[in-house]
């Protein structure tokens, strides 16, 4: 009796293991067989499969800036973009190596002007030609006047020179100063050529002056003495404004 009491409940005990068993035996059923692909084969993320189908972006390498193609790197006054130097300021030129040049002032002009025909006038008293001379120191007088009557009309100047009134009348005290100076060495040149035209007529007539030629002399000196006080030129930095002589 015991026997058979044992053994039904061992077969109801199987025949529920075999019941539980069933739904996972049928899934496995379900599932793809796996293939049988060899040794040393790819089965996944495998080379020359099919890219993701969302799009992978690709960083933008940033170009590297090309200092060295620019003539003399610039010659460190100015930057280089794109084979061309873009000069700092106050240069230029292809290799930014050239200081910016700053317009000439007219009155300056008139002063340098001035300035060669007073060096002219020195040669000429040197070699004795008195009435060159004179003729060069008046045309130096001239230039002078221009100078000063542009001074208060020339645009640069006034630029240099804005908020600066003391300084424009420097300038033309400076200008006024050395026409003066032509003023007098012209007056004594006039003398010199006078005491020569006498002396040619003195010496036709036989009535030598033997005082003549030590005061001819000291003319020239003087003369020459005017004369080295050179026109004034104008001293200028960008914005400074004032005279030099």
């Amino acid at each position: 009796m015991k026997n058979n009491i044992y053994f039904l409940i061992r077969s109801l005990l199987v025949s529920l293991f075999f019941f539980l068993l069933l739904p996972f035996h049928s899934f496995a059923q379900s599932l793809a067989p796996i293939p049988d692909v060899g040794e040393g084969v790819c089965v996944a993320n495998c080379p020359g499969t099919t890219s993701p189908s969302f799009p992978i972006e690709t960083p933008t390498p940033t170009p590297t800036p090309d200092f060295t193609s620019c003539p003399n790197d610039c010659s460190f006054n100015g930057i280089c973009e794109d084979g061309i130097c873009n000069c700092f300021e106050g240069q230029e030129g292809d290799d930014c190596s050239i200081p910016k040049s700053t317009p000439t002032p007219i009155t300056q002009s008139h002063l340098e002007s001035a300035k060669e025909l007073n060096m002219q006038a020195l040669q000429e008293l040197n070699e004795g030609k008195y009435v060159e001379a004179k003729g060069t120191i008046d045309d130096t007088i001239e230039s002078l006047n221009n100078a000063k009557d542009n001074l208060r009309t020339d645009p640069i100047i006034l630029e240099f020179c804005e908020g600066k009134p003391n300084e424009i009348n420097k300038i033309e005290r400076s200008i006024q100063s050395s026409i003066n100076n032509h003023e007098k060495a012209a007056s004594v040149v006039d003398r010199i050529i006078d005491i020569q035209q006498d002396s040619v007529s003195t010496r036709i007539n036989n009535n030598p002056n033997a005082n003549e030629e030590g005061l001819l002399q000291k003319l020239i000196n003087t003369a020459k003495k005017y004369l080295k006080r050179r026109p004034p030129r104008l001293s200028r930095s960008n914005v400074v404004c004032g005279v030099r002589g």
